[in-house]
């Protein structure tokens, strides 16, 4: 009877087996002198069966339906590549020939793929913009890595090159804005997971989505269904910015109906981080919804949402890094007993994408791209009308200010024993409040502001609290057509669409307990008699 049933199975997986024509997909890894590369992983996007390439540089992957598919190579100093190909039903083997990666560090000699990113969890400049310069790939050399990021965009330019320069794709379109060049990249900020493994075109490349610049072409696609099925869960703790970050991504895999969802969730978040006086308190939500029509046709859906509430650190002068280190901030003081910044960035710009994916035919294929985003990023900020600046940094709050001034007077005789002993109590004073740490001195004195307003005339606010807002409304679209003529030799064809609005103002935030602020810039001769009004 065991006989019996084992013939049985063995006659009904032979012609299923035939039925389905799985293909094996193989190719060799190399590096850029030709020499094989062992060891680099290789991920089949939204499936399990990972390989590691062999000592000659070797991998297949067996038993491929047919199929659209796309995988990712990656290996320690090595940069990370992405390929895609279609498995076709009539195909046993399909070669893919030979794969060349190449060293992280010649692409660092040759030049950096960044972007200026107005958005990211470095400080602002004055301007009210965030200044950080963010490379793309995680494979490059320390050095570029700390200069680039950690310096951040107005301290080190890498060969004097800018975001301008690149272009910066998520599921077709452009996320470089029209007004400045940037990539804020906090609109995706907290889902490494779904924004992992981009294609790079480094330099000058060719790229198959862009024209690009100077620094290259950054493509991200996010199809739900290239993600690993499952559960993934991710905790960290670190010690910059934010001191902890969480993370929940969920796939559900390619059904038997066509229908595949990705969604992720990210927290992450600070008291208070590396530097003095700063929060963090920032979400990223992720949704993914792929519908596939049949081998020939795919829809997908990709939304992000990611709000942040932060502070920033300032910048400051080695006279203030030598009196208090480098992890002083001069944003922030005490109020009610709890530190209060003055440099608050907040912000939610969530994006939704619609895109059409076509293979017209075994040589040509047509994607289709439609995106919106609108949002509000706000940076908070002192201001002043007819008082001094309450910046606890202010060069005349410095010691050295008090210095100089004795040796200026020195310089040109300028004898007055009064003005000396003036100067002189001055510096001491200075000198002892910033040796010995008076918060009332070396921070915000948010009561002294209170004051100031209280006592202020007609209840007019001498100090006040303002929002720099950015109000948008982008729409963008994008047609990718290629067409296969051989194996050498294919046609691009790409045509995008940018509709950017933007509304910039200021808003009052805070009045600090005045009635109201006057709206009048005070270094105008024709507004000087108005504030003389309003404060005498």
């Amino acid at each position: 009877m065991i006989k019996k049933l084992s013939l049985v199975s063995l006659f009904t997986l032979l012609p299923a087996s035939y039925y389905f024509a799985q293909t094996t997909v193989s190719a060799y890894l190399k590096d850029a002198d030709g020499k094989p590369i062992e060891r680099a992983e290789v991920d089949l996007k939204g499936k399990d069966n990972d390989v590691t390439a062999d000592k000659i540089g070797y991998f297949q992957f067996v038993d491929l339906m047919p199929g659209h598919y796309q995988i990712v190579i990656t290996k320690p100093n090595y940069e990370t590549k992405v390929m895609e190909f279609d498995v076709i039903d009539s195909e046993k083997k399909k070669d893919l020939g030979t794969i060349t990666l190449y060293s992280a560090l010649t692409s660092a000699d040759q030049g950096l793929a960044i972007i200026d990113n107005a958005g990211s969890d470095d400080e602002d400049s004055n301007s009210g913009q965030a200044s950080t310069v963010g490379l793309l790939q995680s494979s490059q050399d320390v050095f570029n890595r700390i200069a680039s990021f950690d310096l951040g965009f107005y301290w080190f330019r890498p060969r004097g090159i800018d975001g301008r320069t690149s272009e910066n794709m998520m599921n077709g379109v452009s996320m470089v804005k029209s007004d400045n060049g940037n990539v804020d990249f906090s609109n995706w900020g907290g889902l490494n997971e779904i924004v992992r493994y981009p294609e790079i075109s480094t330099n000058h490349s060719p790229s198959e989505y862009a024209f690009g610049g100077a620094s290259g072409v950054i493509y991200k696609n996010t199809k739900a269904s290239e993600y690993r099925k499952g559960f993934q869960a991710t905790y960290s703790i670190t010690n910059r910015n934010y001191r902890q970050r969480v993370s929940l991504r969920y796939t559900s895999g390619m059904s038997r109906k066509g229908w595949a969802f990705t969604v992720m969730g990210a927290k992450r978040w600070a008291e208070e981080g590396i530097q003095e006086g700063t929060f963090y308190d920032a979400y990223g939500t992720y949704l993914g919804v792929e519908k596939k029509f049949n081998d020939n046709h795919t829809m997908t859906f990709n939304a992000f949402a990611s709000p942040y509430r932060r502070s920033t650190s300032s910048p400051s002068t080695q006279e203030v890094y030598d009196y208090r280190g480098v992890h002083y901030n001069s944003y922030w003081g005490w109020q009610d007993g709890e530190k209060r910044s003055e440099r608050v960035r907040k912000g939610f710009q969530p994006i939704f994408q619609l895109q059409d994916f076509w293979k017209i035919n075994k040589k040509s294929n047509l994607w289709t791209a439609v995106s919106y985003q609108f949002g509000k990023d706000k940076g908070s900020r002192l201001d002043w009308q007819n008082a001094t600046n309450p910046s606890p940094t202010y060069y005349k709050k410095l010691p050295s200010y008090y210095q100089n001034s004795i040796t200026y007077n020195a310089y040109h005789n300028n004898t007055d024993p009064a003005a000396y002993i003036k100067l002189k109590e001055g510096f001491d004073q200075a000198n002892l409040d910033w040796m010995n740490n008076n918060q009332d001195v070396t921070q915000i004195n948010w009561n002294s502001l209170y004051a100031a307003n209280r006592n202020s005339a007609n209840g007019s606010a001498k100090y006040f609290l303002v929002n720099d807002v950015s109000d948008d409304k982008i729409f963008n679209a994008a047609t990718h057509y290629t067409y296969n003529f051989n194996d050498n030799t294919r046609f691009l064809f790409n045509v995008s669409y940018q509709n950017f609005k933007s509304e910039y103002y200021r808003e009052v935030n805070d009045l600090l307990g005045a009635n109201y602020a006057l709206n009048v810039d005070p270094f105008a001769d024709s507004n000087k008699e108005v504030l003389q009004d309003f404060t005498t």
